[in-house]
């Protein structure tokens, strides 16, 4: 799976179930090779932690996730615990 490069300042954000890492789809389906849109570009760091934490309050699954910078570099995770 590859993590796109974007423009500066934005943030890739992927999901993924919090106990098994298994990386999600945004509508909540298991993310399979063949499947396009498996992260979401968020225009700051600011609106992905807004975004995530929103997400992992209205879920009723435990799911966690994944910030990259725009070069694809990993930054952190914000999961339900």
């Amino acid at each position: 799976m590859n993590i796109p490069e974007t423009q500066k300042g934005k943030i890739v954000l992927l999901m993924a179930e919090f106990d098994t890492g298994i990386v999600l789809n945004f509508d909540g389906s298991r993310y399979k090779k063949t499947d396009e849109y498996h992260y979401k570009i968020m225009d700051s760091m600011e609106d992905a932690e807004k975004f995530a934490k929103a997400k992992i309050n209205e879920e009723t699954a435990c799911v966690e996730f994944i910030f990259y910078d725009h070069n694809g570099n990993y930054i952190c995770t914000i999961s339900p615990i």
